[in-house]
């Protein structure tokens, strides 16, 4: 009778390779793709903010009295021909007054020609180059001139009225920027601490 040992009747111990997987490569070309996948989409929204920060930007140089005053003088030159001399005349001054009174803050669209010419006079040395005063005085009486007098050659002085304007508002210096804030001197007044003394309440009689 035979008889098998039971050492080897015992099965073989599982092979390693069996019970893990062995482990697979990295894909380099997929966290290439990942990754430049990362910089595009940082680069899209980079784009983006630059873009709404120039459009606002944009924006609020469109609405400075220069740039909309240059807008209405422009659009005044392209119906020169169709509008009459008074018609024009008083547009193109409403124009620069109102680019004036939002320049300096000043309401000069609310006074006569007269009080327009002192008042101009008295700031040229001051807010106003010299040049520019003399220019606003100059288009004032050119512009009164059309509208009141009504001269003969009123039509051939439409350009040059339009060109005097586009001038001033062109050679007006810009407003200065914004003086930093500065913080209060000294501060704000001390109140007197938890532990100072109070005058003892006096008795009476």
């Amino acid at each position: 009778m035979i008889s098998f040992s039971p050492i080897l009747a015992q099965d073989a111990p599982p092979d390693i390779r069996d019970v893990i997987a062995p482990e697979a490569p990295p894909n380099y070309l997929l966290m290439a793709v990942v990754g430049l996948c990362g910089l595009l989409f940082l680069a899209a929204i980079t784009m983006l903010i630059v873009m709404i920060l120039r459009s606002q930007a944009r924006k609020r140089a469109e609405l400075t009295p220069g740039a909309i005053a240059r807008k209405r003088l422009e659009a005044l030159r392209a119906r020169a021909a169709e509008m009459p001399p008074n018609s024009f005349s008083l547009g193109v001054s409403e124009a620069l007054k109102d680019y004036l009174n939002g320049r300096f803050g000043d309401a000069f669209r609310f006074e006569t020609s007269e009080e327009f010419l002192e008042r101009v006079s008295g700031m040229a040395a001051g807010r106003l180059p010299e040049k520019i005063g003399a220019g606003v005085a100059k288009f004032v009486t050119l512009s009164d001139e059309i509208k009141f007098g009504r001269p003969p050659d009123a039509e051939a002085r439409k350009a040059p009225l339009l060109e005097l304007a586009l001038e001033i508002v062109n050679h007006v210096p810009p407003p200065p920027p914004p003086l930093p804030r500065r913080p209060a001197a000294g501060g704000a007044g001390k109140r007197p601490g938890r532990g100072a003394k109070r005058g003892a309440p006096t008795r009476k009689g």
